[in-house]
């Protein structure tokens, strides 16, 4: 099943052809989570760090490590954070970190509507532009509805970390931990102004925790059609993903000028992930409370 995730993953290949380093943003965020697996939270920050330096691409694991109180793991990502910048300024300089700060970060914070971009900042900004904006790589203007949209999809992610993530979850849930670990990586994916397809890479993460969740006690104890509908959401999230986003293109931009969201279609994936993990992370949080509650700690059914 994993080379078969990996086979036919589209941002996978995508990665591979177009040089990108997202794979070492996968390998650390990969190392990170089984640090916080098991409790080097110092080694999960440094892991963090490490990744951001790549490309913020996970930027809300930062956040979600900030609002679990991980204080380790904040020290272990400035430490390794300034570090991997110093040692780097011999070889590059302060020039390139300097442009980056005052021009390159801001110009990516204002997004575009790129077709190849799938995150839903972009999604909203193509309400309100016309079809053509598919092909357009520069900033995206001010857009009221854009920005009012933008607001409520923050703050609706700001409200799933912190209802559905726990500072007090025992070690020994390694399920728990890596869906919340999956789902502030996909978060960072459906919420940043940029997410080419490509950075979906990390993504993997989540789809391999998904998979491994199934073996979990609370999967096999809950009801049938809750463990459809989180399958069915998880797979169809998957395939948007694994579609060819060009030839899906090709197909599609005759009809782009009629129904111009139409183009938008693969940006459905990540929206449809945070719903399979948010889903999954209530589930198992709800098994583990009637767990707790339930007289001689037997398992208890969790019904919808």
């Amino acid at each position: 099943m994993i080379v078969l995730i990996f086979s036919v993953y589209e941002p996978w290949r995508d990665t591979i052809w177009l040089g990108q380093p997202n794979g070492f943003i996968y390998l650390f965020l990969s190392i990170g989570l089984v640090m916080a697996m098991r409790n080097r939270w110092f080694l999960a920050g440094v892991c963090i760090a490490a990744s951001l330096v790549f490309k913020p691409v996970a930027s809300w694991v930062a956040l979600y490590v900030i609002l679990s109180r991980r204080w380790s793991a904040m020290v272990g990502g400035a430490v390794a954070g300034i570090g991997m910048i110093v040692i780097t300024l011999p070889l590059a300089g302060v020039n390139w970190w300097w442009v980056w700060i005052t021009r390159k970060m801001g110009d990516l914070a204002l997004g575009n509507a790129l077709h190849s971009n799938i995150s839903l900042q972009a999604v909203h900004a193509r309400l309100s532009l016309v079809s053509h904006a598919y092909y357009d790589a520069n900033a995206l203007p001010s857009l009221p509805l854009s920005g009012v949209l933008n607001g409520l999809m923050l703050a609706t992610a700001f409200m799933l970390v912190l209802a559905l993530t726990r500072r007090s979850r025992p070690v020994s849930d390694g399920i728990g931990m890596g869906l919340e670990w999956s789902l502030v990586i996909a978060l960072s994916l459906t919420t940043s102004p940029l997410s080419w397809v490509h950075y979906s890479t990390v993504g993997i993460v989540a789809f391999l925790v998904l998979l491994a969740s199934t073996r979990a006690p609370d999967w096999s104890w809950s009801p049938r059609g809750v463990r459809v509908a989180i399958g069915t959401v998880s797979l169809v999230a998957f395939a948007l993903l694994s579609m060819d986003e060009e030839l899906f293109l090709v197909r599609t931009a005759y009809w782009w000028e009629t129904w111009p969201m139409l183009g938008s279609i693969p940006a459905a994936s990540l929206p449809l992930l945070v719903v399979a993990i948010s889903l999954r992370l209530w589930l198992h949080n709800s098994w583990l409370d009637a767990r707790s509650t339930h007289d001689g700690g037997q398992k208890a059914v969790i019904s919808p």
